[in-house]
């Protein structure tokens, strides 16, 4: 019984981190591409009217930094999750930080392997690879 609230703890704290989540990802996903809609209708405002050097400089710089929030739109969401869900921020420790108790040496493609007899190694993930055993030297 204790291991069923436990279960249900769980679930209501992972739809409260997800809840979170989307409200954060829709307000940040408004928020930046108002910049690329506001810019797209003073250029369609402004087609017709004469601009000094100065003006156009200006717009471009808008229309660069427009472009950028729109960009950053796309990005966003992925730190937004790693930041308000802590299940997520644990996988991508584990996943970011490669804590693989099973490590499998790449091959060599410099040298002769009869120098280096090789030896393949299935491990408990099924991944094959290669063991490399150095001969001693007497």
């Amino acid at each position: 019984m204790r291991a069923l609230m436990n279960g249900r703890q769980r679930v209501r704290r992972l739809e409260r981190q997800l809840m979170y989540m989307i409200i954060v990802q829709a307000v940040s996903s408004g928020v930046s591409t108002i910049p690329f809609g506001v810019q797209y209708i003073y250029t369609a405002a402004t087609m017709n009217v004469v601009k000094d050097p100065w003006r156009t400089a200006q717009e471009s710089l808008f229309f660069t930094l427009a472009k950028l929030s729109f960009y950053v739109s796309n990005v966003i969401p992925f730190y937004i999750y790693i930041v308000l869900s802590s299940e997520l921020r644990t996988m991508a420790k584990h996943l970011l930080l490669c804590r693989c108790s099973n490590r499998v040496d790449p091959i060599i493609a410099s040298g002769s392997l009869s120098n280096r007899h090789a030896t393949n190694l299935i491990s408990k993930n099924g991944i094959i690879g290669v063991q490399r055993q150095i001969p001693t030297v007497a």
